[in-house]
């Protein structure tokens, strides 16, 4: 379900840039397909910019915590969503 919202929001002119530990495989190919994807070597959590305006973080981990248990922190603040995409987004994807 998770993978139609993306294609969907895709399709509708969101410009998807995908940060996360992956390497050659499906999963890969289908996310390049749809947007932007740079790999990582290490998780790094999940984290969510909506148009630099807001930010979602995800506060457990999804590998351990059944997903109707998950945790996140939200914020429309624009100082805690700039520094965020600046300090760590856009160094990672530099």
């Amino acid at each position: 379900m998770k993978g139609r919202i993306l294609k969907k929001a895709s399709r509708n002119g969101v410009k998807l840039k995908i940060v996360a530990p992956i390497g050659e495989n499906a999963a890969t190919n289908a996310f390049s397909e749809i947007g932007k994807v740079k790999g990582v070597g290490t998780p790094m959590g999940r984290m969510f910019i909506i148009d630099g305006d807001n930010m979602m973080l995800a506060l457990t981990d999804d590998t351990i915590v059944h997903e109707t248990q998950d945790i996140a922190f939200w914020t429309n603040s624009s100082h805690v969503v700039k520094n965020m995409e600046i300090h760590l987004f856009d160094k990672i994807w530099a």
